[in-house]
C-alpha cells in the first residue's frame, strides 16, 4: 500500500464512487475502502489476474484498455474502465480469466476480504453488488459462448 495522501485518497474515492458496483455506498464506507486499496499505473502487458489463480484483488479501472483472455488459443476479448477479477468476490474465488493491460492502465486494486467485509456489514448494498457481479458474468459468459460458436 502506498503512504496516505489526501489527493490519492481523494481520486480512490472518485473511483469508488464512478463504479456501479459501490455506487450506494456512503462517503465513509467509500473512503473507507480507499484506505485499504492501491492505485496503481500499469504498463502495457501488465497482469492483473490469471486464470485459475486464488482470487485475492478486484480491480477498477478507471482509465485504459484491459484485454481478458479465457483460453490460451482465443483473441482478447478487450474491456474499457471496466471491473476486472469480480470473481474474487464469489467462491471459490479463483480467477476466470487472466487479464492484462492492453495499453497503459490507471486501476484501483482493492482486496476482496475487505470488499465482502464491507458487504457482510450492508447486506443491503451487498445484495446490489452481487446483483452486478453476476450481470458481469453473465456479459463475459456470453461474450465466451460468441467466441466459440
Amino acid at each position: 500500500m502506498e503512504p496516505w495522501d489526501a489527493d490519492t485518497h481523494q481520486r480512490k474515492v472518485e473511483i469508488l464512487r464512478a463504479s456501479p458496483l459501490f455506487e450506494r455506498l456512503t462517503r465513509p464506507e467509500l473512503s473507507h475502502l480507499a484506505f485499504g486499496a492501491d492505485l496503481q499505473t500499469l504498463p502495457q502487458g501488465s497482469v492483473l489476474t490469471r486464470l485459475g489463480e486464488p482470487g485475492v484483488h478486484l480491480y477498477l479501472v478507471a482509465r485504459g484498455t484491459t484485454a481478458l483472455v479465457w483460453r490460451a488459443d482465443q483473441r482478447p476479448h478487450l474491456v474499457d474502465r471496466d471491473i476486472v477479477g469480480w470473481s474474487a468476490l464469489v467462491e471459490p474465488y479463483t480467477y476466470t480469466a487472466t487479464a492484462t493491460a492492453a495499453g497503459v492502465c490507471e486501476a484501483l486494486r482493492l482486496r476482496a476480504d475487505a470488499v465482502l467485509g464491507m458487504l457482510a456489514q450492508r447486506t443491503d448494498v451487498g445484495y446490489d453488488v452481487m446483483r452486478s457481479v453476476a450481470a458481469i458474468a453473465r456479459a463475459r459468459f456470453v461474450e465466451v459462448a460468441n467466441q466459440a460458436a
